[in-house]
């Protein structure tokens, strides 16, 4: 038995030293999150339906929607970061998750607020009739690249991976059809944020599934 253990801590130790060889560090990946993949989204979104006419102006203009959508680009890029660190037992340090988990809150809370205060004028301009599928059929690919980002390492905790791999890739999404879709504070809750909730708890559940057959073939 003793033996049996021993080769299954090599075989994994040599495991986790070949795949740190190969895979895109967590600095990398945030990078590519926040000027590659956002640019793209955004850009195919664009292409597909125009954002609304007015948001550059709503930016530079109304104080509460650019710090909102700021507090969005923190919260994406943070989930992802720690999506990646959390994959490698004992690389996500408390302070970055926690700083992640209030600048996520803060930026959901900013949105809500605004179901008593609105930052903007609620207005039906932009709206995308199908932004509920959109915000999910956008967000599916970016959670699978992660998500295999996240499972080539040796993560120990495949559900909180998962999870911030998938909020991570549904809040891109949300934070784009905020300022591409009409801007109304239920709506945003409804139809851009609840379809990446969506998506982080899928994304989690099938990472924690991958793992534990991983685990078991390995282990068999």
């Amino acid at each position: 038995m003793n033996g049996k253990h021993q080769s299954l801590i090599d075989s994994l130790s040599s495991d986790i030293e070949n795949k740190q060889r190969t895979v895109l560090s967590a600095n990398r990946v945030t990078a590519l999150w926040l000027f590659i993949y956002i640019p793209l989204l955004a850009s195919l979104m664009w292409w597909l339906a125009p954002f609304r006419d007015n948001v550059l102006t709503q930016l530079l203009t109304t104080p509460r929607f650019a710090l909102e959508t700021v507090l969005g680009f923190l919260s994406v890029s943070l989930l992802a970061y720690c999506a990646i660190k959390s994959s490698v037992p004992g690389s996500l340090s408390r302070p970055i998750f926690w700083l992640t988990v209030s600048v996520t809150v803060s930026w959901i809370g900013h949105i809500s607020f605004g179901l008593y205060v609105p930052a903007l004028e609620p207005s039906m301009a932009g709206k995308r009739p199908q932004c509920y599928f959109e915000a999910l059929y956008y967000s599916v690919p970016a959670s699978i690249v992660l998500n295999v980002l996240v499972l080539r390492r040796y993560t120990l905790t495949p559900f909180s991976s998962g999870l911030l791999a998938g909020a991570s890739a549904g809040l891109v999404t949300a934070l784009m059809m905020q300022v591409a879709c009409m801007y109304d504070a239920y709506h945003g809750l409804t139809h851009h944020l609840i379809p990446a909730a969506a998506v982080a708890l899928v994304s989690a559940v099938a990472v924690y599934l991958i793992a534990a057959i991983s685990k078991r073939s390995a282990s068999a």
